[in-house]
C-alpha cells in the first residue's frame, strides 16, 4: 500500500504542476501571438487579407498572388527569411517587401507566432 500511495502522489503532483507549466507557456505564446496579430494588421493585411488567406485588397492582379498563410508549410526559419529580406530575396514574389529594416527581431518572431496560430491544422 505504501508504494501505491507514493505512485499516486507522484502522478497527482506531476499532473498539477505539469498542467500549470503548460498553461504558463501557452500564456506567454498567447501574448506573443496577440502582438503578432497587431503587427499583421499593420504590415501584412492589405496583401495577405484579414484571415491571412492571401485575399487582401491589394492582392488583386498580383502574380504570383500573396501567400495563403493559413496553409503555409514553411518553417519558421523560412518565414523569418522572407519577412526580413522580402519575397524576392528567396526567389518568391517581388511584391512582398523586406521588413527587416522596419521590424525588430522580436516583432518578426511575433509575426511568425501569429502566422503559426492562424494555420489551419
Amino acid at each position: 500500500m505504501g508504494s501505491r500511495f507514493v505512485i499516486y502522489t507522484f502522478y497527482f503532483f506531476f499532473a498539477v504542476f505539469g498542467i500549470q507549466a503548460c498553461q504558463s507557456k501557452k500564456k506567454d505564446n498567447t501574448e506573443q501571438v496577440l502582438r503578432g496579430k497587431k503587427l499583421f494588421k499593420t504590415y501584412c493585411v492589405l496583401c495577405h487579407g484579414e484571415k491571412g488567406d492571401g485575399k487582401g485588397r491589394l492582392a488583386v492582379g498580383k502574380i504570383p498572388p500573396p501567400a495563403n498563410l493559413t496553409i503555409s508549410k514553411l518553417t519558421d526559419a523560412a518565414k523569418k527569411k522572407i519577412i526580413t529580406g522580402g519575397g524576392e530575396s528567396v526567389g518568391r514574389s517581388p511584391f512582398m517587401p523586406p521588413w527587416g529594416q522596419q521590424l525588430s527581431e522580436q516583432e518578426i518572431l511575433d509575426l511568425i507566432a501569429y502566422t503559426n496560430a492562424i494555420k489551419i491544422k
